[in-house]
């Protein structure tokens, strides 16, 4: 037998029980002042059927059980003792929470629709974040929205309207001034619980600072710019290949080279470009760039959709990271500079010929036509092989060198170097 103490006169206790207790049977003493006169469902030996309620009471006409304790024990223990196990665990719900959002930087964030425009909830991070002290942070729908430029306030009205009544997500960046002034990027996002009828209910979510992410986001664009430009723009060749030796992208100045345009180049069908004698030296440059070694320049030809050979000199270098095996050759276009070696190679032949074609005595003039040096084969002075006055050879008479064909300037060869 297990007493159970009442409260409130016993209802709130048969009514949390009697709906799990159906079939039970209970007893009461007889000198009970909760029992009554006679029952409708009275048995007569003391006993009813758990349930049987006195009118006027709501409670059953005996109050008792008479089974097992263990039983009956553990049921009374669940009843009572639930709630308290239930506030424990919300309250350490709460306080993991409430952690765990510390230890991050983003603030949060909650607006419950059905409250009224002036229910938002900010954590104080959010107050942190917009350099606001703590409590001077407005903390109302219509309040935030104040300290939002016009551009941006329309831009998170429509994200806010797109995620509401199209179930698009909420995640938007946008520029935010801090209180002293100073801009800031911050990252908002979010989620909305809707009612059963549809209506939006609670939207909460998050807000971080992506300021630095957005700078440095800002400055590899700026980057990834000005080498677009610079490889672009280049005055040398410029051709991205994988590890299998396809063109993956190659500049314009790479393009003229070659005489191919880009797609045809990146294509499934590019033309081979290399002859046959330069191939070993591609292979050992592809090694030694894989390999890390240094740089080196090497003279090559590439062939022209015409059959044109084009000679350039090359140079290959590795590319690092996540693109490993891949490579930039680099590629100049020496055509002009092989020109002018040719024609300084023939013009040097030139003057060989006619140094070997003059005669074996030459003059060195001064600029009026006096001598200021004279030899002859023999390494003397001309007039000793040559029975000439001494006034020729020193200026002070005019000789007709038309008729003397021996007597020629030395031509300059500096100005066929």
């Amino acid at each position: 037998m297990v007493d159970l103490v009442l409260e409130n006169d016993g209802r709130e206790p048969f009514d949390r029980i009697g709906g799990h207790a159906q079939g039970l049977l209970v007893q009461v003493p007889d000198d009970d002042p909760l029992r009554t006169q006679d029952t409708a469902r009275d048995t007569g030996d003391g006993k009813a059927p758990f349930g049987t309620r006195k009118p006027g009471l709501g409670i059953p006409d005996d109050f008792g059980v008479d089974i097992e304790a263990e039983r009956l024990t553990g049921f009374v223990e669940t009843l009572h003792g639930d709630q308290p196990a239930r506030n424990a665990d919300l309250r350490r719900s709460e306080k993991r929470f409430e952690l765990a959002v510390s230890a991050t930087d983003e603030g949060i964030w909650e607006w419950e629709h059905d409250a009224g425009c002036h229910a938002l909830y900010l954590s104080p991070r959010c107050a942190q974040l917009l350099g606001y002290e703590a409590g001077a942070l407005p903390c109302s729908p219509r309040g935030i929205l104040r300290t939002l430029d016009g551009a941006v306030r329309r831009e998170l009205l429509a994200a806010l309207r797109a995620h509401l009544r199209q179930g698009s997500a909420l995640d938007c960046e946008l520029a935010w001034r801090r209180r002293d002034g100073t801009p800031a990027w911050f990252h908002l996002v979010g989620k909305t619980e809707f009612d059963a009828a549809g209506r939006p209910h609670r939207t909460a979510g998050a807000v971080s600072d992506v300021t630095s992410l957005r700078r440095a986001r800002q400055e590899v664009a700026d980057s990834h710019a000005r080498l677009d430009s610079l490889y672009r723009n280049a005055s040398i060749g410029m051709a991205l290949m994988d590890e299998e030796g396809r063109y993956l992208q190659a500049n314009a100045e790479f393009c003229r080279i070659t005489g191919y345009p880009e797609h045809v180049l990146c294509g499934a069908s590019c033309p081979a470009l290399t002859p046959p004698e330069f191939a070993l030296r591609d292979v050992q440059a592809m090694v030694a760039a894989s390999l890390g070694e240094r740089m080196v320049a090497y003279e090559k030809e590439y062939i022209r959709p015409s059959g044109e050979r084009v000679p350039v000199v090359v140079t290959t270098a590795a590319v690092g990271g996540s693109e490993a095996g891949q490579r930039w050759v680099l590629v100049e276009d020496v055509s002009a500079r092989k020109a002018e070696q040719r024609a300084i190679r023939e013009a040097n032949a030139t003057n060989e010929s006619l140094i070997a074609a003059m005669p074996d005595m030459l003059f060195q003039l001064d600029g009026d036509l006096r001598e200021a040096q004279a030899e002859n084969s023999q390494g003397g002075r001309p007039d000793e092989a040559w029975s000439l006055p001494s006034t020729v050879i020193d200026g002070s008479s005019t000789i007709d060198f038309s008729d003397v064909p021996h007597y020629l300037p030395m031509p300059d060869l500096a100005a066929f170097a």
